[in-house]
């Protein structure tokens, strides 16, 4: 379950009747930059709640990225709402005069949170509260068995310090306690939810007619092992909680949280409140578990290795090392660190020195005999299989590779047994059944049935090991399985594959060719091909390649491109014709307007594309094979080409693919990005108009799923748009775009999608098609914004349109360094076209909705601006920062957002940012009164 965008919060009353809740626990986070103990928070906490209902707003932190990993981790339990309205803190004047049914209070922030949990019994938890498991799993374990019905059941928490330098956790003897009439296991009523507190910093629930119990120390307060001490999560509040928490840090008198300290103060909690049957005391206090930072730093380390950020990893292991030299869990991961790294020596000495401290350490012995067979030590691998064997004898992954082994030496007989001892164990291991296929056909002893089975088992094997990156292993198991059976198809292909991602290009494209032989129909490997010859910048061989799949799976291509016989006429450049200029004006601007359709008495194609293009060649031949693998002929697709005075023009590369296809249009000279996409909009014929950019491309069926669902839609739909995915310069996929978590798997119209729209744009080009009479209507792109621009016409068009929403991964968008948005971040455009598109949206929005779209647009953009503040700043683009900052208080300058940037300028990052501002200041002209 994605995280839940809120963008309307309404409370149903009835959610809180007791009588339509189940029994058991739910907690309730309310988070606002908590990222620094979150992870432990909710690690110590989710084995004690049946769920946890997690509402976050106005995050400047890493906070969210922290809530979609543990949703993801923990996707039976957690519930995550990203609440977009602003939220007023406590003790502000707007929070003070505030009602409690606005959705900006406090309150009522907190109330729709309970309102979406399911269970009779609620916990508050905040993000720096973390739990201490055994204390928190009695109490569960006790409510499980006797739920609590009117009643309320308090606990406390210990504030934690620590010195400088200092590893040990100290008390405050002047402030040892959090928690002793605020935070509480309660049942949820309609009476017993948050108020407004008389004293206006707080914000309480209400306890009122609920049994009151006390139940002891439960947490750790981390809010004082923050690097700001907890003064952040308080930077916006003024007056008395301030004042407090300058007091309470300035008052401190520390001592070491030790036994002796505990059993002195065992009865410390004085409450007025009787305690429950389940009661801690501060005497019992376990050990401090579970905030110590070097786990979440080893949690790191891992993160970073299984994302392949290699240096970051091995930094993360060293400095665990630095305050537990011996911790296994580090040195083993120095380890994989160093194999992955290529360096194997380095591998074997980080393992050796962990096995000094775990020498009982299966895993360790397993891969430092996984090591050693890679290095071809097959004595040394052998003997660490044995070791690992006797600490685990049942392990079967440990005799198939010991197998493997031994297989390598020549015992074969061995070898055998040994494979037969692993599908004994584990008769499911595949790779053992493999290895041992393997073994009996190098000694002869397969059946042809026998061969085929065994070569479509190395091949799934390959497809396995090629998933998980082990590309070595990976052409190992293809070759084997060519090896039993030459006509094998896709086990040529697949390590033609494997091939090209390890650069071996000439021996990938020999294998691509023994697929095509066997299977001349497969499109994926005349792709594949093609993408070969233009790395090595044979775009003749990749041209015939392309050419030549297209032909094979599309008739229409094949016959079009068949009729198209220039014959050795050297065909002149077709230039752009005459396109008639005008304005449409919509709210207070005016756009280029799209002229009618000429002649429209005469067919129309369903689709028009237009791919706009300007000198990039790289990746324009995989972006119009794309295009045309699915071209269905004239009568119902027009393919665009306009280019933009590119030099050398572009038309005989784009006529080499798509001559009798491809219509190609070069201007004069440059109109600039924008005006060329107009162009290419007033030149179409198309009742669809599909933009295509020259590094994007379409997957199959892009174009037949939208137009089954798009004709004969009615004339209120204007736009349309689709799922997609990023992709890098590799080709690669990176990430899924956010369409699928905004508006789930059910095509349709979206509801409220103006809404959405309005406060930011989830879409990318290539998803997107605008029926042609909206551009009549509406006009084309805005011309002045040099960034984001489809976001202010993707507006425009709901504000008059309806949208279609078809589900489904149907494009994919390139990121990559020479794409114009990373240039646009660099500079601070970005932040100024943002600006400038919300100044233009504004003057047309309906009245009903303008209110709220221009609040949640300007304050959702300054922070997702000033979240890449800092872009500028580490590339030593100080102008690109000083531009950003100006604009960021254009984009919104309401005291929560400024407070923010402070708080932004404060960073020890922004202090070149800072100097300039003083240098700007200085500079400026000064009058005396």
């Amino acid at each position: 379950m994605a995280i839940i965008p809120v963008e309307n919060p309404v409370i149903n009353p009835s959610s809180f009747e007791p009588q339509n809740r189940l029994d058991g626990i739910s907690g309730v986070m309310l988070i606002h930059n908590e990222a620094e103990f979150l992870s432990q928070v909710i690690e110590t906490w989710i084995d004690a709640v049946d769920e946890l209902a997690i509402a976050f707003n106005n995050c400047t932190d890493n906070t969210p990225q922290i809530i979609e990993e543990y949703q993801r981790k923990y996707s039976d339990k957690i519930r995550a709402f990203h609440y977009l309205h602003q939220v007023y803190s406590p003790n502000t004047k707007e929070q003070v005069e505030s009602e409690t049914n606005d959705v900006r209070s406090f309150c009522y922030y907190a109330n729709f949170t309970i309102s979406k949990t399911r269970y009779k019994t609620c916990v508050l938890i905040n993000g720096d509260h973390v739990g201490i498991p055994a204390r928190l799993e009695r109490i569960y374990q006790y409510l499980k068995k006797n739920p609590i019905q009117n009643t309320a059941l308090f606990f406390s928490g210990v504030n934690l310090w620590k010195k400088p330098n200092d590893l040990r956790y100290y008390v405050n003897v002047k402030d040892v306690a959090l928690g002793d009439g605020d935070l509480a296991y309660w049942t949820v009523s309609p009476e017993h939810i948050f108020i407004k507190h008389p004293n206006p910093v707080w914000n309480i629930i209400r306890y009122q007619g609920l049994e009151l119990y006390y139940v002891g120390w439960i947490f750790w307060h981390t809010c004082y092992l923050k690097k700001d001490r907890g003064q952040g999560n308080y930077g916006t509040y003024e007056g008395s909680l301030s004042q407090l928490r300058e007091a309470r840090l300035k008052e401190t008198q520390l001592v070491l949280l030790e036994a002796k300290l505990k059993e002195k103060n065992k009865d410390l909690q004085n409450v007025s409140w009787p305690r429950f049957s389940l009661y801690f005391d501060f005497g019992s206090l376990p050990d401090v578990a579970g905030v110590d930072s070097t786990d979440e730093i080893l949690q790191q380390a891992v993160e970073h290795q299984q994302a392949n950020r290699l240096n970051q990893a091995e930094q993360a292991y060293l400095q665990v090392l630095e305050t537990q030299p011996d911790r296994p869990e580090a040195l083993y991961g120095l380890g994989i660190v160093a194999q992955q790294m290529g360096n194997p020596q380095m591998a074997q000495k980080w393992w050796s020195k962990a096995l000094q401290v775990k020498p009982d350490s299966v895993k360790i012995w397993f891969s430092l005999g996984n090591l050693y067979q890679a290095q071809g030590q097959l004595k040394e691998a052998e003997e660490a299989y044995k070791r690992s064997l006797a600490l685990a004898p049942d392990a079967a992954p440990i005799y198939n590779n010991l197998g493997y082994t031994l297989q390598q030496q020549q015992r074969w007989e061995e070898a055998i047994a040994s494979y037969q001892k692993a599908l004994e164990l584990e008769p499911n291991c595949m790779e053992a059944e493999a290895n041992l296929g393997n073994a009996l056909h190098a000694q002869g002893k397969l059946s042809q049935e026998q061969l085929a089975h065994y070569a479509a088992l190395n091949n799934q094997l390959g497809n396995s090991r090629k998933t998980a990156g082990d590309l070595q292993t990976a052409a190992i198991y293809y070759r084997q399985a060519i090896a039993m059976q030459p006509s094998l198809w896709e086990a040529h292909y697949n390590l033609g594959v494997v091939l090209q991602e390890r650069g071996e290009l000439e021996d990938a494209i020999a294998s691509y060719q023994t697929a095509l032989q066997l299977d001349p129909n497969h499109w994926e490997t005349y792709t594949r091909l093609g993408k070969i010859y233009q790395a090595q910048n044979n775009l003749k061989e990749a041209i015939a390649a392309y050419r030549q799949g297209l032909s094979r799976i599309n008739p229409h291509y094949a016959q079009a491109v068949a009729a198209y016989q220039p014959a050795g006429i050297v065909e002149e450049v077709p230039v752009t014709p005459p396109i008639p200029q005008g304005e449409v004006t919509v709210g207070a601007y005016q756009f280029p307007a799209i002229p009618p359709v000429a002649d429209p008495q005469n067919p129309r194609p369903f689709w028009t594309v237009v791919i706009p293009v300007y000198n990039r060649t790289h990746y324009l031949l995989e972006c119009l094979t794309s295009l045309l693998a699915q071209w269905s002929g004239e009568a119902e697709m027009e393919i665009l080409v306009v280019d933009n005075a590119s030099t050398p023009p572009l038309f005989e590369l784009v006529n080499s693919i798509g001559g009798g296809v491809i219509r190609y249009y070069r201007h004069p000279q440059n109109l600039g990005a924008l005006p060329n996409h107009n162009a290419g909009i007033a030149l179409s014929r198309g009742q669809w108009i599909h933009i295509l950019h020259d590094d994007d491309c379409v997957l199959p069926g892009f174009y037949s799923q939208l137009q089954q669902s798009l004709e004969g839609c009615p004339d209120s739909i204007g736009a349309a748009f689709t799922g997609f995915e990023y992709f890098n310069e590799k080709g690669v996929v990176v990430e899924k775009g956010e369409v699928a978590s905004w508006f789930g798997e059910q095509s349709g119209i979206p509801q409220n999608f103006l809404r959405r729209i309005g406060v930011t744009c989830p879409l990318q080009v290539p998803a997107v098609v605008i029926r042609r009479a909206a551009h009549e209507r509406l006009g084309g792109y805005h011309p002045k914004l040099d960034c984001a621009p489809e976001w202010e016409l993707y507006k425009r068009i709901a504000v008059f349109y309806d949208w279609w929403y078809e589900p489904g991964t149907l494009a994919r968008y390139r990121v990559h360094s020479h794409r114009m948005t990373a240039n646009d971040l660099l500079s601070g455009t970005l932040a100024a076209s943002l600006r400038q598109g919300l100044e233009i949206s504004e003057s047309y929005l309906p009245a009903d909705d303008f209110a709220e779209i221009t609040a949640q647009a300007r304050s959702y953009n300054f922070n997702y601006c000033l979240a890449r503040a800092a872009i500028p700043l580490k590339a030593g683009n100080l102008a690109g920062a000083w531009r950003m900052l100006q604009e960021l208080l254009k984009i919104d300058r309401s005291p929560q957002s400024v407070a923010k940037l402070f708080e932004w300028l404060n960073q020890d990052k922004a202090a070149p940012l800072r100097d300039e501002i003083a240098s700007q200041l200085v500079s400026m002209p000064w009058n005396d009164p």
